[in-house]
C-alpha cells in the first residue's frame, strides 16, 4: 500500500513539463466570404425554383391548364381584348385608306370626272374607319362563339 500511496502522491504533484498545444491555423477570410455569398445566392434562387416548378406543373398538365384558362375564354373583357388584338393585326397589314385612294385614282385614270374623284378621296378616311369598325364587330362575334372559345381552352 505504501507503494500505491507514493505513486498517488507523485501523480498529484504537478510536473514541470509544459503541455504543448498545437497552434491553430488562422482562419482564412475568403472562406467566410464565399460561404456568405453562396447562402445569399441560395436564398435568391430558392423562391425562383419554387415558381418555376409551379409554372411547369401548371402548363404541362393539360387538364389543369384548361381548368385555369377556360373561365377566361368566357370573360367578355378577354374576348374584347382578343378581338381588338386580331383587328389591330389585320389592319397592320391592310391599309384601307390607301386601297380606297388607289381605287379612286384608277377610276380617275379611266375617265372618272375630278368633281366626283375629289369627294371620293375625302371619303377614304371615314370609309377606312367604317371598315375597321365593321371588321371589329364581326371579329368580336366570331371570338364570342362557343367553337372559338373551345380553341381558347373552354371544353
Amino acid at each position: 500500500m505504501a507503494s500505491l500511496r507514493s505513486q498517488a502522491t507523485a501523480a498529484a504533484v504537478p510536473s514541470e513539463t509544459a503541455v504543448v498545444v498545437p497552434a491553430r491555423r488562422p482562419r482564412q477570410r475568403w472562406r467566410s466570404v464565399v460561404a456568405t455569398l453562396l447562402i445569399v445566392i441560395a436564398c435568391i434562387l430558392a423562391p425562383l425554383a419554387g415558381v418555376a416548378v409551379w409554372t411547369k406543373n401548371l402548363v404541362t398538365d393539360a387538364d389543369r391548364y384548361v381548368a385555369t384558362v377556360a373561365p377566361l375564354a368566357r370573360d367578355p373583357a378577354i374576348q374584347n381584348a382578343v378581338a381588338d388584338k386580331i383587328t389591330a393585326e389585320i389592319f397592320a397589314h391592310v391599309d384601307v385608306q390607301a386601297i380606297t385612294n388607289q381605287a379612286v385614282d384608277a377610276l380617275a385614270e379611266r375617265g372618272l370626272p375630278p368633281r366626283v374623284a375629289d369627294p371620293l378621296h375625302a371619303l377614304s378616311g371615314p370609309m377606312a374607319s367604317g371598315v375597321q369598325g365593321f371588321v371589329r364587330t364581326e371579329v368580336g362575334k366570331v371570338v364570342g362563339q362557343r367553337r372559338v372559345r373551345g380553341c381558347l381552352g373552354e371544353r
